[in-house]
């Protein structure tokens, strides 16, 4: 990767029920949706945020409130590899030479077993988007 270490860039995090997946239809879901906050951060300090406090992030947006309608910027893209194998643990994605290459960091997701890995590649942009389009970015190919 190249050295984006001491880039500092605006994050959203989430610091309700750290390292939980909240599953759809959960109570809590609203609360959680509308509780982001917009933090300062480098790759190291988001890094220990997010793997070590269990926090979720998200773009920077409006209200602390997390929806497509108040999106200000995004300055990372998190993927998601759900495919349950050891294509998608830790040890497969940092195999990858792109990902090894590129990520700024690898994490399990909070419903990963060793059964069945799921984790997510996180990618530090070296300027934000400001665009919408950043989200067509999310999307990682089920079948690569």
């Amino acid at each position: 990767m190249e050295n984006l270490a001491p880039l500092k860039f605006e994050i959203s995090i989430n610091t309700l029920w750290p390292g939980e997946k909240l599953q759809q239809g959960d109570s809590r879901w609203g609360k959680h949706t509308a509780s982001f906050h917009k933090e300062l951060h480098t790759i190291d300090s988001l890094v220990e945020r997010v793997t070590l406090d269990g926090c979720a992030f998200a773009p920077v947006m409006r209200g602390d409130y997390r929806s497509r309608a108040n999106f200000i910027s995004a300055q990372h893209i998190g993927l998601d590899d759900d495919r349950g194998t050891a294509a998608s643990s830790l040890r497969g994605l940092a195999e990858d030479p792109f990902i090894a290459a590129h990520a700024a960091f690898l994490y399990e997701t909070p419903s990963s077993t060793p059964e069945c890995p799921k984790s997510r590649i996180v990618f530090v942009l070296d300027q934000p988007s400001l665009s919408k389009l950043w989200r067509a970015f999310q999307y990682w190919p089920k079948s690569r």
